[in-house]
Parts: structure tokens; sequence; C-alpha cells
């Protein structure tokens, strides 16, 4: 469930934290790919794939125990977030 960006998580005492940081992601990350969506379908695997890689990049700053020779597939699932080529589809 997410929360209005003003209000803290239950628990988090003011102190940055997980939820924090995918907020943060969310609205600058993810709500850009979303936004022109339609723009992006048609798009070659060339391109989704350099999508794609924000997308995992993201995923580990929210993420941060995940180290560069992680696989990053579990912590998409974990935070609920779709493959760039089925957000565009």
């Amino acid at each position: 469930m997410l929360l209005p960006v003003t209000e803290n998580p239950p628990g988090s005492l003011g102190r940055w934290t997980r939820y924090h940081t995918t907020v943060i992601v969310s609205a600058f990350v993810l709500s850009r790919l979303d936004y022109c969506n339609s723009l992006l379908s048609g798009l070659p695997r060339s391109t989704t794939q350099l999508l794609q890689r924000v997308m995992n990049a993201a995923a580990r700053v929210v993420m941060a125990t995940l180290s560069m020779h992680d696989h990053v597939k579990p912590a998409l699932k974990h935070l609920h977030w779709l493959p760039v080529e089925q957000r565009i589809s």
C-alpha cells in the first residue's frame, strides 16, 4: 500500500527507509516509463533493453543489498514492478 509522501510508514520514526527510496524512484523513473508508454510500443528490442537497464538500476538503488553481480529479476518481482516489455505492451 502506498501512503502519501508526507506520511512516514508505521515504525519509521522519521528516518530514511527503503519505503522513501521506493517512492522517490517510482516518482522519477517509473512514472516516466509509464507516462508515454503508448509512444514506446513498437520500438526495437535494443531500445527497450536500454530502458530495462534503467529500470534494473533503479531496482538496485531501492534494494540496496543487491550487488552488481546479483540477479535483479527477484528484486523486480518483490517490488511488484513489471518488466519494460510488459509495461509498454
